[in-house]
């Protein structure tokens, strides 16, 4: 089901993805999803209303859907209640979604990248419902 519809009582396979995509990671907010495929694309899906599935045109987003605009192949993938941060194979972090729980206010929804962390290569992150950590490579 879709954001707004009834829960699933059992697990079940995410019929929009086309057979063969391989999922790597995935990370959940407040009613939505996002999921992180091998090709480092990232598709996410539910309650858009912060533009938390990276779209303008949609409060909410049925199916998993692409997300545009994101520079470099995301390596890992996580989620606070209303944002959507993705670190790249660049060592940049990306963020779309709430962006005054980011402190990127411009970010809503379309990625941009935490221009605060450029020239700070980056291995690891973390979210919590309103923050994102970084760990530096040094």
């Amino acid at each position: 089901p879709g954001a707004g519809e009834d829960e699933v009582g059992r697990p079940r396979r995410i019929e929009a993805l086309p057979v063969g995509v391989r999922v790597a990671r995935v990370a959940c907010g407040l009613g939505f999803s996002a999921c992180l495929v091998s090709s480092g694309q990232v598709l996410a899906w539910g309650l858009n209303d912060l533009g938390q599935c990276a779209r303008e045109d949609a409060s909410v987003v049925g199916s998993p859907t692409l997300v545009r605009g994101l520079a470099g192949r995301g390596v890992q993938l996580v989620a606070g209640d209303a944002f959507v941060a993705v670190r790249t194979d660049g060592l940049e972090v990306w963020l779309w979604g709430d962006g005054e729980a980011c402190c990127v206010e411009e970010a809503r929804a379309r990625p941009k990248r935490l221009d605060a962390l450029v020239g700070s290569p980056i291995r690891d992150v973390a979210a919590g419902a309103s923050h994102v950590v970084a760990v530096r490579t040094d």
